[in-house]
C-alpha cells in the first residue's frame, strides 16, 4: 500500500509523486545529512482549501521551492546560542528567516515580510531503521505568498491603512513640523509673561486678559498661515479641514495651554460672585421639583432633571470654553427635548464619555419652551451644586473669539445667566421653601407627629418629595417609622390613586420599597389599602416593573410569606433587565437562611399555577444558566428533575448544569446528575473542556463516581491536556495523587504542545511529587536498588541537565563517560548503546524541541534501566557513584577503571594452563 501524510506539505516531501517528479528526501534532501536540516511543515489545516480563480486544490499548487523555503539548514557546526535567544536561518534554498520566541518571521530573500508561528515539534522516522529521524517544526501557516493568499479577500477598510493618524487638536499638527512648533511656543511663552505682568502692575481684569488671548490667536493663525508647505496643505486637505476649522483648532490650543494663569485670574476677579452663588444654592438644596414652577410634572420631566444633572458635573473637568459650551448645550438639549436618552445603568454610573457631546445642532426642534427651561435649569444648577458659575460663564462667554455664537449657543449662555440672576434675587423665597421642606422631611424620619399635623394643617404636601425624589410617605417607609407610616396613611390627600402611582428614582413602587426593606407592618397596611382598589389595578399594581425591569415578584425572598399569598396573583415568567424570572431570582439567593423552603414554595405556587406543567427551560438568564444551572439544594434539584426541560442545556460559556455544579464543588448536586441517566457526561464547553477536566473542584467521593464512568485520559479540543494537566496547573496536590495513585493516570501523557503535566508545572512540590510518581513507576515489583532518569532540565547556555531520583543533575557528558568506563572495563560483555543520534534540543534556542527531549529522556531512563536489571552491571560500584554522588570525579573513576582492568587482565593470566602443562591429547582437542 503506498504510503501517505494527511498534511499535504509533508505528502509532498516524503511520500507523493507529482508532475512525474518525486518530491522526496531522495531529491530535495538528498544533499543534506538528516542532522543538518530543521523542517518547518505548516499544518494541514492551513492547506486546505480551492484557489478562488482557477478552482484548483492548494495541495495541488505546492512547488519545490515552496517546500525548500521551508527547510532549515543547521549544520553540526553551528553554534546554538543561549536558551531563549533569537536566531537566524539559512534555508536549502538560499533565503534568510528569523526564529525569535514563538514566531519565525521571513527576511532575506522572500518577496514580502511575513511571520507564522511555531506550534510544536516532532520526530519523524522515516523507513530505514538504521537514519535517525528529521526534527519537523509545525507552523501555522505558511512562510510563502502564494495562491493560498488569492483566496482570502481582505476587506479595503482593513488594508489600507493612513500614514498619520487622525487629526484631533492643533498640538498633532505642530508636533509634525517641529520650526512652527518653535515659533508658536515663541508667541506663547510672550504671552504668559505679559499676564504675569498684569498682576504685578495691579491692572488685572477682564478686558486685559482678554486683548492679550485674542492677540495670541490671532498671531499664532498668522504664524501658521505664512509657514505653510505643500505638506502642510496636503495634510490639511486629507483631514478635510477649511480654514474656519484650523482657526478653532488654534483658539483651542491657545485656550488650553494659556488655561491655568487665564482661569486663575478669573476666580480671583469673580471670588465674591461665585461665593455669593454657592452660598445662595446651598441655602436651596431642599427645593422640590414640584415648587419650582413646572407647568407640567411626569416621570419624563424627572429623568431628563436627572440626565441633565448628570450631565452639567461634566463642566468641571473641562478646560477650554469650547467644551464647557458643548456640556451647557448638552445639559440644556437633555432639559428641553426626549430625543436624547440615557440608559438608567449610564445615568447611575455617571458614565458619560465624549462621543456624549457631539452633534448638539437643530436641538429646538420639538422641544419645550423657556418656560419650562428656566425653572428645569434652575434645579440643575441646585441639585449639581458645581463650584465657580460666574466664573465659568465668564470664561465660556468672553474667550471664545472665533465662534460667533449660533442661536442655541445664544439660547443656552441667556438661559444660564437667568438662572444665576434668578437664584441672586429669589434667594430668600426659595430659602424659605427649602427650610420648610426640610423641616417635614425630618419630621417623617423622626416620628414627630405634632409637627406632621401642624404643617398638615397649613399645606397639603403630598405631592412634595426630597431631594431623592422620595415622596413623604416613601420616605416614612425607607426610614421604616411606623408612627409616621400611620399617620401619613389616614391623610386623605394620600388617596388610593396616589399609592398606585407613587415611585422613587428607582422606579419602585411603594410595596416593592416596604418589601426590600423587610418592614412588614408597612407591608400590611399597604395590601390593605390597595386592595380597596378594583381587582383590576391591584393585579396591574403587582405586576409593575421598576428601571431594572423586576416586579414584587422578583423580591419575594426578602419576604418568603408572600409567595403563597401574593404567589397566584404575580407573573412568574416576567423577565428583568438580566433576563431573569421571579423563580430564577429566588433560586439564586443561596444565603438565604430558608433557601430550601423558599424554592420549594416557589416551585409548588408554580406548579399550582401551571396545572404541574412547569417547564424549566422558560427560566433562564441573559448569560443562558437554567434553573439547572443555579439550583443550590439537593432536594430542590430533585424535584426540579421531575419537570420538564432540558438537563443538558449549555450557558453562554458553553457549561453544562454538570459542568456548572462541578466548578463550584456541589458534590450532592453533582451526584444527583450522575445518576440521572439523561446526562450528557461528555459534554463539552466552550474551550472543549469536559467534566473530567473539572476534576480539582470536586471532592474525593464525587472523583471515585465520576472516574468510574469517564476516561481521565480524556483530551481537552484545543490543548489537548489531560485532568492530570489540569490538576498540575491548578496546583491540586489531592487531585494529582487521586488521578495517579487511584487511577493510574499516565504521567508522561502530551498535550498538544508537547508537554507532559511536569513540564508545565510551577510549583517545585508539584514537580517533587512527579517526579516521585515517574521514580516509583513500573517498579513497585522490582527487589533490589532503583534508579531512575524522571526528568530533564534546560540551562542558560543551552545544555540539558538529566534529573535522576533523587534529585541529581547529570549531562550529556556524564552518560558518556559512564559508557565509555563500562565498555573499557568489562570489554567482554554487552553493553547497551547510547542511541543518541539526534540534533541538539536548543538547536532553534527560542524554541527549544520536546519531542527530542522526550527522545533523550526514554533513551538514557532506558539504558539506566537496563544497566539496573544486568547481574554484573547492577553491581559495579560505578554505576552507584553515578546514580547516587552529585559529583563525579572522573579522573579518580578512570584510574579506578584502569586498574580494575589491569587487576582482571592479570588475574584471568593467572587461570590459563601453561603449553608445557597440557598433554598431546589435551592439546589436540
Amino acid at each position: 500500500m503506498k504510503q501517505s501524510s494527511p498534511n499535504a506539505f509533508l505528502d509532498r516531501l516524503f511520500f507523493s509523486d507529482h508532475n512525474n517528479g518525486i518530491f522526496s528526501d531522495k531529491t530535495l534532501l538528498q544533499d543534506f545529512e538528516v542532522h543538518d536540516v530543521i523542517i518547518l511543515a505548516p499544518v494541514a489545516e492551513s492547506l486546505q482549501g480551492i484557489e478562488n480563480e482557477t478552482d484548483i486544490p492548494w495541495n495541488e499548487t505546492i512547488t519545490s521551492d515552496f517546500i525548500a523555503s521551508h527547510i532549515l539548514k543547521c549544520s553540526s557546526g553551528l553554534g546554538y546560542g543561549l536558551y531563549g535567544k533569537t536566531k537566524q536561518f539559512t534555508t536549502i534554498n538560499g533565503k534568510t528567516v528569523i526564529i525569535k520566541n514563538d514566531f519565525v518571521y521571513t527576511d532575506k530573500g522572500f518577496s514580502s515580510v511575513r511571520h507564522a508561528k511555531l506550534l510544536y515539534d516532532h520526530l519523524y522516522y522515516s523507513g530505514d531503521i538504521n537514519r535517525p529521524p528529521y526534527l519537523i517544526y509545525f507552523l501555522d501557516r505558511p512562510l510563502l505568498k502564494s495562491c493560498f493568499d488569492s483566496c482570502t479577500r481582505i476587506p479595503k477598510s482593513l488594508s489600507v491603512s493612513k500614514s498619520f493618524e487622525k487629526i484631533t487638536n492643533f498640538q498633532q499638527i505642530i508636533r509634525l513640523y517641529p520650526l512652527i512648533s518653535q515659533k508658536v511656543k515663541q508667541i506663547l511663552t510672550n504671552s504668559l509673561k505679559k499676564l504675569r505682568s498684569l498682576e504685578e502692575s495691579s491692572v488685572l481684569n477682564l478686558d486685559n486678559i482678554r486683548q492679550i488671548i485674542e492677540n495670541t490667536v490671532i498671531s499664532v493663525i498668522n504664524t501658521f498661515k505664512s509657514s505653510r508647505t505643500s505638506s502642510i496643505k496636503n495634510l490639511l486637505k486629507a483631514e478635510k479641514f477649511s480654514e474656519e476649522d484650523v482657526e478653532l483648532l488654534i483658539e483651542n490650543y491657545v485656550c488650553d495651554e494659556t488655561h491655568d494663569i487665564v482661569f486663575f485670574y478669573l476666580l480671583k476677579i469673580n471670588k465674591e460672585r461665585d461665593k455669593e452663588l454657592m452660598d445662595s444654592i446651598i441655602s436651596m438644596e431642599y427645593i422640590d421639583i414640584h415648587q419650582i414652577g413646572l407647568p407640567i410634572i411626569n416621570s419624563e420631566i424627572i429623568d431628563r432633571i436627572s440626565d441633565a444633572v448628570n450631565c452639567f458635573k461634566q463642566l468641571e473637568k473641562r478646560r477650554i470654553p469650547s467644551e464647557r459650551l458643548t456640556v451647557l448645550l448638552k445639559t440644556v438639549q437633555f432639559l428641553v427635548t426626549s430625543t436624547v436618552k440615557i440608559t438608567k445603568e449610564s445615568q447611575r454610573n455617571k458614565n458619560y464619555n465624549k462621543n456624549m457631546f457631539q452633534d448638539t445642532s437643530n436641538f429646538l426642534k420639538n422641544n419645550l419652551g423657556g418656560d419650562c427651561l428656566i425653572p428645569m435649569l434652575l434645579l440643575v444648577l441646585i441639585r449639581a451644586k458645581l463650584n465657580n458659575l460666574e466664573t465659568n460663564l465668564v470664561y465660556i462667554t468672553h474667550f471664545s473669539f472665533l465662534n460667533t455664537h449660533r442661536g442655541e449657543e445664544s439660547y443656552a449662555l441667556s438661559s444660564l445667566e437667568a438662572v444665576l440672576y434668578h437664584i441672586l434675587h429669589q434667594r430668600d423665597k426659595l430659602k424659605m421653601i427649602s427650610d420648610c421642606n426640610i423641616i417635614l422631611w425630618n419630621s417623617i424620619k423622626s416620628g414627630d407627629i405634632d409637627i406632621l399635623e401642624s404643617i398638615f394643617k397649613k399645606q397639603h404636601p403630598s405631592f412634595n418629595s426630597d431631594i431623592n425624589g422620595d415622596s413623604a410617605i416613601m420616605l416614612g417607609i425607607k426610614t421604616k417609622n411606623i408612627s409616621s407610616i400611620t399617620f401619613l396613611f389616614n391623610q386623605p390627600q394620600f388617596s388610593s390613586e396616589f399609592l398606585l402611582n407613587d415611585r422613587d428614582i428607582e422606579g419602585s413602587t411603594l410595596l416593592m420599597v416596604a418589601i426590600k426593606l423587610e418592614f412588614k407592618e408597612a407591608i400590611d397596611i399597604l395590601l390593605q389599602k390597595l386592595k380597596t382598589c378594583s381587582n383590576q389595578k391591584f393585579f396591574n399594581y403587582l405586576t409593575q416593573k421598576d428601571y431594572s425591569g423586576k416586579t414584587i415578584c422578583h423580591y419575594l425572598f426578602y419576604q418568603p410569606y408572600l409567595i403563597y399569598e401574593l404567589g397566584p396573583h404575580l407573573s412568574w415568567k416576567s423577565r428583568d433587565k438580566q433576563g431573569q424570572t421571579p423563580l430564577f431570582s429566588l433560586f439564586m439567593m443561596h444565603n438565604h437562611l430558608d433557601y430550601k423552603k423558599i424554592a420549594m414554595d416557589a416551585i409548588e405556587i408554580v406548579q399550582l399555577i401551571e396545572n404541574n406543567n412547569l417547564n424549566v427551560d422558560d427560566h433562564f438568564d441573559n448569560n443562558g444558566n437554567s434553573l439547572f444551572h443555579i439550583i443550590n439544594d439537593s432536594e430542590c434539584l430533585s424535584k426540579l428533575l421531575s419537570c420538564r426541560g432540558n438537563i443538558n442545556k449549555r450557558n453562554n460559556d458553553g457549561f453544562t448544569p454538570l459542568i456548572c455544579h462541578i466548578k463550584f464543588g456541589r458534590s450532592k448536586l453533582v451526584k444527583i446528575f450522575l445518576n440521572d441517566k439523561r446526562t450528557d457526561i461528555s459534554a463539552k464547553d466552550q474551550n472543549g473542556f469536559t467534566a473530567i477536566h473539572f476534576l480539582v473542584q470536586m471532592n474525593l467521593e464525587t472523583m471515585n463516581i465520576l472516574t468510574e464512568i469517564v476516561n481521565i485520559e480524556e483530551r481537552t479540543s484545543y490543548t489537548g491536556s489531560t485532568a492530570l494537566h489540569i490538576a498540575v496547573q491548578e496546583k491540586s496536590l489531592d487531585c494529582i495523587k487521586y488521578l495517579v495513585k487511584n487511577r493510574s493516570a499516565d504521567i508522561n501523557a502530551l498535550n498538544y504542545k508537547g508537554d507532559r503535566p511536569v513540564d508545565i508545572a510551577k510549583d517545585q512540590e508539584v514537580v517533587d511529587l512527579l517526579d516521585e510518581f515517574a521514580f516509583f513507576k513500573n517498579s513497585l515489583k522490582k527487589q533490589g536498588k532503583i534508579a531512575r532518569v524522571v526528568r530533564i532540565l534546560f540551562e542558560d547556555d543551552s545544555s540539558i541537565k538529566f534529573i535522576i531520583k533523587s534529585g541529581f543533575e547529570l549531562n550529556l557528558v556524564d552518560f558518556k563517560f559512564l559508557y565509555k568506563c563500562l565498555v573499557f572495563q568489562y570489554s567482554e560483555l554487552w553493553v547497551p548503546s547510547l542511541h543518541i543520534d539526534f540534533l541538539d534540543p536548543c538547536i532553534i534556542p527560542s524554541r527549544p524541541s520536546k519531542s527530542i527531549l522526550s527522545a533523550f529522556l526514554n533513551c538514557f531512563d532506558n539504558f539506566l534501566q537496563i544497566l539496573l536489571q544486568h547481574s554484573v552491571f547492577s553491581t559495579d560500584e560505578l554505576l552507584w557513584e553515578f546514580v547516587t554522588v552529585p559529583q563525579l570525579y572522573t579522573h579518580l573513576t578512570t584510574e579506578r577503571s584502569q586498574k580494575k582492568f589491569l587487576d582482571k587482565d592479570k588475574d584471568r593470566q593467572e587461570k590459563l594452563m601453561s603449553v608445557d602443562e597440557i598433554n598431546d591429547i589435551d592439546f589436540f582437542f
